[in-house]
């Protein structure tokens, strides 16, 4: 399996645990990759439209991971919601261009939230 390192004193039984485990993990996080949502999902391509419009890109694995999948869902968003998606965010730790999701970021989505609700779209 690529990306898994093999050394020489390394027997059978570990190579294979650690692929095991390498393969596992990327079938847990396939689900949740952006790209697939926009080609699976009938409005996620406007979903993700919408977070790189308003700057908000680096939600994007978590609107896929929580089946966020349409503009009408997201606009029903309370900002409670919203702040528990930019705490899990920053816990997760995923940077977009070298920073972490911080309160500019938080404020940014439920702004955006609200905005959306007078969306015709949504």
């Amino acid at each position: 399996h690529q990306g898994v390192a093999v050394g020489e004193d390394q027997d059978v039984d570990e190579v294979a645990g650690k692929i095991l485990q390498a393969v596992c993990h990327e079938i847990r996080e396939a689900p949740h990759h952006p790209g697939l949502f926009e080609q699976e999902r009938p409005q996620g391509r406007d979903v993700l439209h919408w977070l790189r419009m308003q700057s908000l890109w680096v939600y994007a694995p978590l609107f896929v991971r929580h089946n966020l999948d349409s503009l009408y869902l997201i606009s029903q968003l309370t900002e409670q919601q919203c702040e528990g998606l930019a705490s899990e965010q920053h816990r997760l730790g995923q940077p977009d261009s070298e920073r972490e999701s911080g309160y500019g970021d938080r404020i940014r989505l439920v702004a955006a939230v609200r905005e959306l609700r007078k969306d015709r779209r949504a």
